[in-house]
């Protein structure tokens, strides 16, 4: 149930910004305005698809090091046979995990199909 107010809504909306009273407002300062922060609410909370979507960017953002990572630390360990016995082999899955990544960091640019 609403409480009812004693203010003269009628009397308001014939007023002008002019008329209105505000001497007993103190003015906002610098320390106001230095100090304010401003916050944007949602009116809805974010769908399952808006959720699954930024933990899907947010992972795929990671993917392309963690997979440059894995491929150099391989390369590594596997410097001494791979590159020896089967150098073609060993360019191909360089070149392979350089398209990969690329192509991850392309979905991450473009909105990954949005």
């Amino acid at each position: 149930m609403k409480k009812k107010t004693d203010t003269d809504w009628k009397r308001l909306e014939a007023m002008s910004d002019e008329d209105i009273d505000t001497s007993d407002i103190p003015e906002l300062g610098d320390y106001f305005f230095d100090h304010a922060e401003q916050h944007s609410f949602h009116d809805e909370p974010l769908t399952w698809r808006q959720r699954f979507c930024l933990s899907l960017r947010l992972w795929f953002m990671w993917l392309p090091a963690l997979i440059v990572f894995l491929g150099t630390c391989y390369f590594l360990w596997a410097e001494s046979t791979l590159w020896l016995t089967d150098p073609i082999l060993a360019f191909a899955c360089a070149a392979f995990i350089a398209l990969f990544a690329t192509v991850i960091w392309f979905c991450i640019l473009f909105g990954l199909g949005n």
